[in-house]
């Protein structure tokens, strides 16, 4: 069975108050508000930026454009600091705090898995590799 994030209304009165958000809450004091916060809005200040390439991490809106590059999500982090984000999305959003949060842990983890990647191998042969 697959999990099914729940929708935004249906979340509990007051959950942003838990602790384990709190540090989360100051990249995005809208986290819990009525619309999602866009993708454009994870690109607030303060920048950050690729601790092992120096690239300027980005989050862009994960669309078929994006995705026409060949590269697997980690590689593109590493040679262009783009992250791919799909829109209205609890697993990606919570991914940009924690590149803003933790951006040295997220570029060590990001820069390891590109390199358990064969060179030249795209994006569908890592997927195909990993199941």
């Amino acid at each position: 069975m697959r999990f099914v994030a729940p929708a935004r209304t249906a979340l509990s009165p007051g959950v942003e108050q838990h602790p384990a958000l709190h540090e989360l809450l100051v990249f995005e004091p809208g986290l819990f508000g009525a619309e999602w916060p866009s993708v454009e809005s994870l690109n607030r200040l303060p920048r950050i930026q690729h601790r092992l390439t120096g690239q300027p991490i980005r989050f862009v809106e994960q669309n078929p454009a994006l995705l026409s590059d060949g590269l697997h999500y980690e590689q593109r982090i590493v040679q262009s600091g783009l992250v791919a984000t799909r829109p209205e999305n609890w697993h990606d959003l919570f991914n940009a705090l924690m590149w803003r949060r933790f951006s040295s842990l997220k570029s060590a983890v990001n820069w390891r898995y590109t390199r358990e990647f064969p060179a030249g191998v795209g994006q569908e042969q890592v997927a195909r590799r990993w199941r």
